[in-house]
């Protein structure tokens, strides 16, 4: 086998883990990729672990790892003979305002919820512009 062809794959599932694991599950945040402790462990993990950049992540990982999920969401949305809508708007405690939409339904006789859309809303949150996020999050989905 091709000890370079098994690095790089390696390399490729080590990102992916990284960044689907700490960055988008955890919440940790793009900067923990620059950190030197963070760079340490890696390095302790695997020597030969080359750490991916800030800019790859949010260049390409990133929007490819976006791709991947509302490609699956539109597959189970077009699989559910039934989907419930539910959209939620609340502020934090310094009063930045989020507008989210989850979608339910039901696979394989198992309820499931996937969250859609979540936003951070600016100025006033009419009626009109709570429509408006939510015309915007559906057509992304249709």
């Amino acid at each position: 086998m091709n000890l370079d062809a098994n690095t790089n794959v390696t390399q490729h599932q080590i990102t992916n883990s990284i960044v689907l694991n700490l960055i988008v599950n955890m919440g940790l945040p793009l900067a923990i990729l620059n950190n030197v402790s963070f760079r340490t462990f890696m390095n302790d993990i695997d020597p030969r672990y080359q750490p991916v950049c800030r800019r790859d992540v949010t260049r390409s990982i990133l929007p490819d790892l976006e791709k991947r999920c509302v490609s699956k969401l539109k597959e189970i949305w077009a699989k559910a003979p039934y989907i419930s809508l539910t959209l939620d708007c609340w502020s934090d405690r310094r009063m930045r305002t989020y507008f989210g939409i989850t979608l339910h339904t039901i696979v394989d006789d198992k309820y499931k919820s996937y969250f859609l859309s979540f936003e951070t809303l600016h100025g006033k949150h009419s009626g009109e512009k709570l429509a408006a996020e939510f015309d915007r999050s559906f057509k992304l989905m249709t």
